[in-house]
């Protein structure tokens, strides 16, 4: 199919490059002005870019990455928005600020598109284009992908030259063998274009331009000769851009909260301006630490364990028939129900409540709670169930309590006990130097406190042996007070009788909670939470758990939490 069945094109093309022509065109049903990209002569290497280019676009949706409005079905021509300008246009109505915007929304382009193992290969001036949306605001995208380096097994050499890109551009690895080239040959590419912006000047190839003032610690890190010098990714390039402020990557955050009717939701804000603006909200908790974005989960798990059928047999026996038990229990998960010792065990039903903490960008889930039903199993155990809860977060650290309930045969009631971690999803792993026990000395004056109260309830344990050493710091839980500041509600615990105990820690104790300003050092580094999320945590100071992240600036966290909080 020829562009002129859809549409009229103007006879001067806007621009011309290696291999195809862009026009300006007029979709002849709907008035659509557009752009329309075909080739310029028909030789095989020329259509397989071309093919290549649409092929790619396809996949790489991201709003700053030209999008693809239409194409040939033998994909010899496609049509694009029709740009403002690009950059080397546009350069000399740039202030500092809207130049420091379009190479982040450049940077945020190709961040998308590494994350999906594509590299563009050719980031220049001319492949930085300036779109404006329905509110006039200017958007930049990344254009001109015919020389993208593919994932890998998806690629081919057919069409590769040793050097491969626009001269000055180009890193210097890739003038061996553009064929190897990585996400850095971008981010060389993206600080070259910043030096030539700025400066003005001819760019030397494999010689630095580093500009003085606002832009030096950018260009002179990202355009390193050396490989292994030059930022990782272009999450890290985009790291730099953070650093330089004003129109950078918008600090997004992620609150969550417990409501009224104990449901947790999760708010989506992005600070701009100096304020915060919801970007929506969720169910569910989620929470996010740089490049990683992460959703607890709960699930409901069947079980089943074997229970006497009669305490009255021997000791030896039954320890002897139990052992039997648990060794299926070891081979299989879910033994048969048929499986039985005649007149001595049997099967008992039970549910418990399995957390997972599932990395939603790398498709992984991590179990919190016991992998193993049945903990410190008894032959007297009747009854069994298990709870795992976030009481707190600050940003990748999870405030986790887990409760297990058991009942035993013969027993008058139940027992409950409880455990407090602190769990860095980062590390994937316990910190213990954030456990109630580690930092039970901090707060030795609170524990006198703590004591002083508990002496004075009729529950107490009273007498002349009871001191401060006879109760414990059993959990706390971070939150920010009604002038924005860190502080911690601290669970303090002494064992008492099973018919005075509250149930806060066990089914034998009995707790008071104090409040503390004091903050151990692990923990500094959320005493000051962004200006406007410290205000807004304190003005909802609503009982019940609460917990805050930031939102990295990868492409594909903002995405998936666009795309799924689009969905709700």
């Amino acid at each position: 199919m020829k562009p002129q069945e859809r549409y009229r094109l103007e006879k001067a093309p806007l621009g011309t490059g290696g291999y195809a022509s862009v026009f300006r065109a007029t979709h002849k049903e709907t008035g659509q002005v557009v752009a329309l990209k075909r080739l310029k002569q028909r030789d095989s290497e020329s259509l397989i870019r071309l093919k290549r280019e649409i092929d790619v676009l396809r996949k790489l949706k991201h709003e700053h990455i030209m999008p693809l409005l239409d194409s040939s079905p033998l994909d010899n021509w496609y049509t694009m928005p029709l740009a403002e300008g690009t950059l080397a246009d546009l350069r000399g109505q740039l202030d500092e600020n809207e130049l420091l915007s379009a190479i982040q929304h450049a940077a945020m382009g190709l961040a998308f598109a590494h994350e999906l193992d594509f590299v563009h290969r050719d980031v220049t001036p001319w492949n930085i284009l300036a779109l404006r949306d329905s509110s006039g605001k200017r958007r930049w995208v990344i254009a001109d992908w015919g020389l993208v380096r593919r994932p890998r097994g998806q690629t081919s050499r057919r069409v590769t030259r040793d050097a491969l890109g626009t001269e000055g551009y180009l890193a210097p690895e890739s003038w061996k063998d553009g064929h190897a080239a990585d996400a850095r040959a971008d981010i060389y590419g993206l600080g070259r274009v910043v030096a030539w912006a700025v400066t003005g000047e001819r760019l030397i190839p494999n010689i630095q331009l580093v500009p003085e003032g606002f832009w030096k610690n950018f260009v002179q890190r990202t355009t390193e000769l050396e490989l292994d010098r030059r930022p990782k990714s272009m999450v890290e390039a985009l790291e730099l851009l953070r650093e330089l402020g004003a129109e950078s990557v918008p600090l997004q955050v992620l609150v969550w909260k417990e409501d009224e009717q104990k449901r947790t939701v999760t708010s989506w804000m992005q600070l701009e301006s100096g304020a915060l603006q919801s970007l929506g909200e969720t169910a569910g908790l989620l929470f996010s630490e740089g490049e990683q974005l992460w959703k607890w989960r709960v699930s409901m798990r069947d079980v089943q364990f074997p229970v006497l059928t009669s305490s009255e047999s021997p000791e030896p026996v039954r320890k002897t028939a139990l052992g039997r038990w648990l060794q299926q229990i070891r081979e299989r998960m879910h033994p048969r129900v048929d499986v039985t010792e005649p007149g001595l065990l049997r099967w008992e039903k039970g549910v418990i409540e399995d957390a997972h903490l599932d990395d939603v960008l790398r498709g992984y889930s991590r179990q919190l709670s016991p992998l193993e039903p049945y903990g410190q199993l008894d032959p007297l155990q009747t009854g069994l169930e298990r709870t795992t809860q976030v009481i707190s977060s600050l940003g990748r650290l999870l405030f986790i309590t887990a409760r297990e309930w058991t009942l035993f045969s013969g027993a008058a009631h139940g027992n409950t006990v409880f455990d407090f971690y602190v769990y860095d999803a980062v590390l994937a792993m316990r910190v213990e130097m954030l456990s109630a026990q580690a930092l039970e000395p901090l707060f030795r004056e609170e524990r006198d406190m703590a004591f002083k109260l508990l002496q004075e309830l009729e529950t107490s344990p009273g007498g002349d042996e009871f001191s401060p050493d006879d109760i414990s710091l059993t959990l706390y839980r971070p939150f920010y007070d009604e002038s924005g500041k860190l502080k911690l509600e601290l669970q303090f615990t002494s064992w008492t009788a099973y018919g005075a105990s509250d149930g806060a820690w066990s089914s034998y104790t009995h707790s008071v909670q104090l409040t503390s300003a004091r903050i151990p050092d692990a923990l500094h580094e959320f005493v000051s939470p962004p200006e406007s999320l410290g205000a807004y945590l304190a003005a909802k100071q609503e009982a019940g758990r609460r917990g805050w992240s930031t939102v990295g600036v990868s492409p594909a966290a903002r995405k998936w939490l666009e795309d799924s909080f689009a969905r709700r």
